[in-house]
């Protein structure tokens, strides 16, 4: 588990994680992306996104959005183009 920071007026980056990750919203808000589908997250939301599904986080709001994200241990990110690494914090 970590918590993740994006600050106003950034976009996240498009990638989808090997094992189900969880989003937990702690403070600001978010928008979970998938293909055409955006869900808000406030904090209190929690959103599960499935194993190999291209997805990104945005900040929505004028404060930074901020969230605890929970991905079991072993699991990988992709990145379009690029190869699958492991994250630190899921090792």
């Amino acid at each position: 588990m970590w918590r993740y920071v994006l600050l106003p007026g950034t976009d996240g980056r498009a990638h989808h994680v090997t094992r189900e990750e969880i989003i937990v919203a702690t403070k600001g808000e978010g928008i979970v992306t998938i293909g055409e589908d955006a869900h808000a997250l406030r904090p209190g939301d929690a959103f599960a996104v499935p194993a190999f599904v291209d997805f990104k986080v945005d900040c929505a709001g004028e404060t930074p959005f901020e969230a605890l994200v929970v991905l079991p241990a072993g699991g990988r990110a992709v990145v379009a183009g690029q190869p699958a690494f492991q994250p630190p914090w899921s090792v």
